[in-house]
């Protein structure tokens, strides 16, 4: 399993953010996170990532407790917000890349030819080697993205875990950015857990779909979600068959 989760329990002082969620992500799943607002998406992968503390049960990231996990060169990382964004920001996009590969190591950081290398490789997979001296902050906000997922996979994650990647990006830009999470994940078998408030796209790219409302509304593939009396009572008929993305236009369930 890539991820494991027993009775995890997330509380800001008396309010429970996530109530005993529990879960397994096989290698290789692609799963798409959705929920309404404040229904501890986020805070569920920053458990995930250590970077919210839990208040009791149990994570494993790749197999390993999460207390005892020191291999985060295999776990990539794309927040919802960068402050790198920030028009004016004296970086270019190779350099932005190569962060990295540099985030996890001690000081003094320096580039080594591997670096250099896949630095260059990853560029050249997502079609972004033109832009490398480019200031970072004088491009758009899909070509920030696509530069920032760079920098997500230049270290060759095991996993990569996204919050709204997509959630400043036109329409287009959008279902370019989900095509190639798609093809990473198929080519390379690339654990993807991505949050998306787009529950009506992510069903066109995702294998597996998890609905969380505090606690685990359902978690499965979207066959399933588009079969289950438990999610057609919860989200009602018509509402459930465009998340589950699995009807052409005019057929019915």
């Amino acid at each position: 399993m890539s991820v494991r989760l027993d009775n995890l329990v997330v509380q800001y002082g008396s309010v429970s953010v996530l109530d005993h969620v529990n879960l397994e992500i096989p290698t290789g799943a692609y799963v798409g996170i959705v929920g309404p607002n404040g229904s501890g998406k986020t805070t569920l992968i920053k458990a995930i990532l250590g970077l919210t503390p839990k208040t009791s049960g149990r994570i494993e990231l790749l197999g390993r407790p999460l207390e005892q996990f020191d291999q985060w060169q295999r776990v990539g990382y794309l927040p919802q917000f960068m402050p790198l964004a920030r028009q004016g920001f004296p970086i270019r996009v190779r350099e932005v890349v190569a962060m990295g590969r540099l985030a996890n190591r001690p000081f003094p950081r320096r580039l080594r030819p591997p670096d250099r290398t896949a630095v260059a490789d990853i560029l050249r997979e997502l079609k972004i080697s033109d832009w490398q001296h480019q200031e970072f902050g004088s491009l758009s906000g899909g070509q920030r993205q696509r530069v920032l997922l760079a920098r997500a996979l230049v270290s060759h994650p095991d996993l990569l875990i996204l919050d709204e990647p997509t959630a400043a990006l036109d329409p287009e830009t959008r279902i370019v950015f989900y095509r190639i999470l798609e093809d990473l994940n198929r080519r390379l078998g690339t654990t993807i857990l991505l949050i998306t408030h787009e529950s009506g796209t992510i069903g066109q790219f995702a294998q597996r779909l998890l609905y969380l409302d505090r606690k685990v509304i359902f978690y499965g593939g979207f066959k399933d979600f588009c079969l289950s009396r438990e999610m057609t009572n919860y989200f009602g008929d018509f509402a459930q068959h465009i998340i589950c993305h699995q009807h052409q236009e005019g057929q019915g369930s």
